[in-house]
């Protein structure tokens, strides 16, 4: 298993490392091998992380919706803070599907909000990440931390991301 870390100011940046490493073969196409990679970005206000992604971004409704629901059940998470206390290490959202008698993760699996030196930061695990669909991806997780950080009142921190496989499907 390989393992590569990267640490951005952005997440243009971020998106652009990616898509070199796709390009240079670091990033597996079209196969179940694993390639791991772990990403530390600085986070933005919403219109700054829009105005770096927007020309990248390709959706479809079943996205929004998607992301809708996930907006929903975060909100249980960051009701850890207000239950537990801030420095709560308990405001997780797993996001699973139901498929026949069991839940599976999805792509974007997990997320964790924790408040260290004064700032909320996001914990990130993609499961499966396709290169593609990330700007999309960054900018979603960057509003669920703007939209948490509104809510509790905290200053909007770091977002870690652990891509456990990260490609890129030809068409």
């Amino acid at each position: 298993m390989h393992i590569k870390k990267i640490k951005c100011s952005n997440f243009k940046e971020l998106y652009f490392r990616l898509e070199y490493l796709a390009k240079h073969g670091s990033i597996i196409k079209n196969t179940h091998e694993s390639f791991n990679i772990i990403a530390e970005v600085k986070s933005q206000n919403d219109q700054t992380a829009l105005s770096q992604l927007e020309h990248l971004i390709h959706t479809d409704p079943v996205d929004d919706e998607e992301r809708k629901n996930i907006i929903k059940q975060m909100h249980e998470a960051i009701n850890e803070f207000k239950i537990d206390n801030t420095y709560t290490r308990r405001a997780v959202y797993c996001h699973l599907y139901e498929c026949d008698t069991k839940y599976l993760p999805r792509c974007i699996s997990l997320l964790q909000f924790y408040y260290r030196q004064n700032k909320l930061h996001m914990n990130v695990y993609f499961r499966s990440s396709d290169i593609k669909r990330l700007p999309y991806d960054l900018y979603t997780l960057n509003n669920f931390l703007s939209i948490a950080s509104k809510e509790l009142n905290m200053r909007m921190g770091k977002i870690f991301i652990w891509f456990a496989s990260c490609h890129e499907y030809l068409k």
